[in-house]
């Protein structure tokens, strides 16, 4: 989702203790704001204009990608607010709303090669803590050079209970053996026998060059695309003699 920058809050809210105000979209209204004192409320209907993608910059390439978007939904609370601009300080919580349709590209594990899925995902996130870091640090994170940094799921008291059939999916995954899950996937035998040789300094360096220049990723990148063209090529003559399967069946019942 990512979090949005400063917006300002509508006008007609600055200077006023209680108030709603709407901003229309092209078709419908895109945001609907509420103050209450010093908290803030915000519903989002992002596919009701353009404009309102601001709130969702963490899905900004979506837009540009094969994902279609059937609702995509979200709602900030803040509290805390002072000035006329929003500040991500001051964000409580927000919870979104998204339905999707893709093509199937990658998902071939679950539905046959080219066709389309919807997901639908619903979430929400609570601030519990809030710290401050320098601005080495942000830079840092901003390069997402922040492997290593402990990171934890933690619930807020203020979290409603979960539906029982989130309860019955969590125990389902809490119960995977995931020990015998491996122990029931065949070995690769292409890596049996391989020979290791010994990192002398020449290849070492070869690697470094390698590495600055992009020659692995470039490699790596035709490669993964020679073993998906492949993959579907595989599948898509799966689904068809099992269509022919099918229908034979069928006509001969």
């Amino acid at each position: 989702m990512g979090v949005p920058a400063t917006p300002r809050m509508p006008a007609r809210l600055r200077d006023v203790e209680k108030g709603t105000d709407t901003v229309k979209g092209k078709y419908s209204p895109s945001e609907i704001w509420g103050r209450n004192g010093s908290r803030l409320s915000l519903d989002v209907d992002v596919l009701a204009d353009a404009s309102a993608r601001r709130w969702v910059p963490g899905l900004a390439s979506f837009f540009r990608k094969d994902v279609e978007f059937g609702q995509l939904r979200a709602r900030f609370n803040y509290e805390n607010i002072a000035e006329d601009s929003v500040m991500p300080v001051d964000l409580a919580g927000y919870s979104f709303n998204i339905e999707s349709d893709g093509r199937g590209h990658g998902m071939f594990m679950f539905n046959r090669v080219d066709e389309p899925y919807s997901v639908s995902t619903y979430a929400e996130v609570y601030m519990i803590d809030k710290e401050y870091i320098t601005v080495k640090e942000a830079r840092k994170w901003e390069r997402r050079q922040s492997r290593g940094v402990g990171l934890a799921i933690m619930e807020p008291p203020e979290a409603p209970e979960l539906q029982p059939g989130i309860m019955s999916l969590i125990e389902r995954v809490d119960n995977v053996d995931h020990d015998l899950v491996k122990l029931g996937i065949a070995p690769d035998r292409r890596l049996v026998g391989r020979n290791v040789e010994k990192l002398t300094f020449e290849r070492a360096v070869l690697q470094r060059l390698k590495g600055m220049l992009g020659i692995d990723y470039l490699r790596g990148r035709r490669k993964w695309g020679r073993d998906w063209k492949d993959k579907r090529r595989k599948m898509v003559e799966k689904n068809r003699r099992d269509i022919e399967r099918w229908d034979g069946e069928d006509g001969g019942g």
